[in-house]
């Protein structure tokens, strides 16, 4: 296995992320420049709330 590990949010962000660069790259670029992590959150949130699934638990192991 690879030493690299992401959290789902963090997986969800970078797809948002990649997905907003590809098709409007100055929105990409402005987010970025404004954006702290309370403003990231703020967008990813309410996103990763629909993936929770009570009692589910994902291991790497």
């Amino acid at each position: 296995m690879s030493g690299f590990q992401t959290t789902r949010r963090q997986a969800l962000a970078l797809s948002l992320a990649g997905a907003t660069a590809l098709s409007l790259p100055r929105w990409a670029y402005a987010a970025v420049a404004d954006l702290d992590e309370a403003g990231v959150d703020a967008i990813v949130r309410p996103f990763m709330a629909a993936f929770e699934t009570p009692g589910i638990g994902v291991s790497n192991a």
